[in-house]
């Protein structure tokens, strides 16, 4: 049992949840990682692909905040992986793929980072 771990995740998951519009979508994937899915998002690709990183931004940031548990401040340093449809698939597998690769890439970065 791991009480720490467990509060944090679901300080995560409340906080990714409380900053998405109703229509959007957040579930864990397992371990730390999340997806956040966006959905009817319309408009020039040069819009939505600005807007999903505003959202993406947004979530770090929020993300990065200190988290409090039994006293203890806690502190987590978010990445965070893009992909978009249909520009990085059509498939949930092929998205998750991506998103994946763009995660890993933002890892490589330094963390804390999109």
């Amino acid at each position: 049992c791991h009480p720490v771990g467990d509060a944090v995740l679901k300080m995560i998951t409340a906080r990714l949840e409380a900053s998405i519009r109703q229509e959007d979508t957040v579930a864990r994937l397992g371990g730390d990682e999340f997806v956040v899915l966006l959905t009817g998002l319309t408009g020039k690709r040069s819009e939505v692909t600005r807007h999903v990183r505003q959202v993406a931004e947004k979530l770090r940031t929020l993300l990065a905040q200190p988290m409090v548990f039994e006293g203890n401040r806690l502190q987590v340093t978010p990445s965070i992986g893009i992909a978009l449809m249909p520009d990085h698939g059509e498939t949930p597998a092929d998205l998750l793929k991506r998103a994946d690769i763009a995660l890993y890439r933002a890892k490589d970065a330094g963390r804390n980072a999109i």
